[in-house]
């Protein structure tokens, strides 16, 4: 027994001490690499790499991860059919661009099936590829726990399929975090009446399947840029994530609480700049929490308001819509908006539970079109219980508001100048060298 643990000490001794190594290869040679140690990095050479398909296994620690890089930032590129896959831990995959790759069915360009690892600075765009509705792929699927997705930017997804997906597994809390990310899709597909085609959202948490399953991902300090393809331009589809500080700049779809409970959405800035269908937040299920966001000449109406809390479906099954219950819509801005509170609103037939304990409080509302609505309360087949306190109303009218308390003001409220603030959150996003954010808002 001495032997045995004098043996295994000089052992863990000997690894904690070995010499991280670089390793400088052609993309084509990472298969090679079969025994990296902790601390080592692999530095990919500059160049175009057609239908290279990578599977990078390895394993670090949290003090040493394991990263694979470009030789330089920007000229390390992959094209045609080629992909990332990565498996292990605590991986660093930095300063790569995948450019007009040939959409493969099912298949991520980047896949992260790793625990606390991190993609960061790189880029995928499809600036000069075709749409297509017939291919559904992800541009980077997320499983395992712990990953980070930062600094990257994403353009011109033209093919069917949310872009960005993270998987929840059955016992598994994720805990994620996309950070600082530049997303930008305003190509539209879809169906033969002239609707937008389902399934083209920019970032979706979960599936209806595993909606009621916490995740516990951050969301924050992103930019969704013109991103008009989908009424979600994200989809929440669990429990208990964060979306705060996020800039949804002239986009045409709403940050999107479509499945699950407990979420919190806080801080960000929905600037249409007067742009047709311009939306801000949907907010369907239980207990979610809407604080401190700022919307300004959005002109979305009814599911696309500046906020627009959705009528429920009785016994509703998972992928259909569970009645707002305990909500807390409070100290939010609304600036000249085409509609801004909008409360139990439903289209199909079978939406008929209302909206119920719910705070709206604190929130002010400008408007300076007489023609815009600061508050659409429905309530047909049923009235529904919320609580208003403190909200202002300055400018445009109500519709069926009827009795039910807000505090009209004659004379404009005076609102801080957010520009500064949303501008600071773009010029934070996507990739450091990402040459095409000089050409975009």
């Amino acid at each position: 027994m001495k032997t045995t643990s004098w043996v295994l000490v000089i052992l863990i001794a000997t690894a904690s001490i070995a010499k991280a190594e670089t390793y400088r290869i052609n993309a084509s040679e990472i298969y090679r690499l079969t025994n990296l140690l902790p601390g080592d990095s692999v530095i990919i050479a500059s160049g175009v790499y057609y239908d290279t398909k990578i599977s990078f296994i390895a394993s670090g620690t949290y003090s040493k991860p394991i990263t694979l890089s470009a030789e330089e930032a920007g000229k390390v590129i992959f094209t045609g059919e080629s992909y990332l896959h990565l498996k292990g831990r605590n991986l660093v995959v930095e300063n790569l661009w995948f450019k007009d790759l040939k959409p493969l069915p099912s298949v991520s360009p980047i896949e992260i099936r790793t625990d606390s690892s991190i993609v960061r600075n790189c880029l995928i765009s499809g600036f000069n590829t075709d749409p297509n509705d017939s291919t559904d792929n992800k541009w980077v699927s997320i499983y395992g726990k712990n990953n980070v997705v930062e600094k990257c930017s994403f353009y011109e997804k033209k093919n069917i399929g949310c872009l960005l997906v993270v998987w929840l597994e059955k016992d598994v809390l994720p805990n994620h975090k996309i950070l600082s990310n530049y997303f930008f899709r305003p190509t539209v597909l879809r169906d033969k009446g002239g609707s937008k085609r389902n399934g083209q959202e920019c970032v979706r948490i979960g599936t209806s399947h595993f909606s009621m399953q916490d995740a516990g991902c951050i969301v924050s300090n992103n930019t969704f840029y013109s991103c008009d393809a989908e009424i979600e331009v994200i989809s929440n589809k669990s429990c208990n994530n964060i979306f705060s500080n996020n800039l949804f700049l002239e986009t045409q779809g709403a940050l999107t609480l479509r499945h699950g409970n407990n979420s919190l959405v806080e801080g960000n800035y929905f600037i249409g700049n007067g742009k047709e269908g311009t939306a801000g937040i949907r907010v369907i299920g239980e207990n979610q929490t809407v604080i401190n966001n700022y919307f300004e000449d959005c002109r979305g109406i009814n599911y696309l308001s500046a906020i627009c809390l959705i009528q429920g479906v009785k016994n509703s099954p998972l992928n259909r819509y569970f009645q707002v219950k305990n909500a807390k819509i409070i100290g939010n801005i609304i600036n000249n908006c085409s509609s801004g509170i909008v409360i139990s609103y439903g289209e199909a037939d079978d939406q008929s539970l209302p909206v119920t304990t719910t705070t709206i409080s604190d929130n002010t509302i400008i408007s300076n079109n007489p023609e815009s609505y600061a508050f659409v309360w429905v309530d047909k087949p049923f009235i529904p219980d919320v609580l208003f306190n403190n909200n202002i109303v300055s400018g445009g009218r109500n519709k069926n508001l009827k009795n039910r308390r807000v505090t009209e003001v004659s004379k404009t409220p005076l609102v801080a100048d957010m520009k500064g603030k949303w501008e600071e959150v773009r010029q934070m996003c996507g990739a450091e060298w990402d040459f095409y954010k000089t050409n975009l808002k």
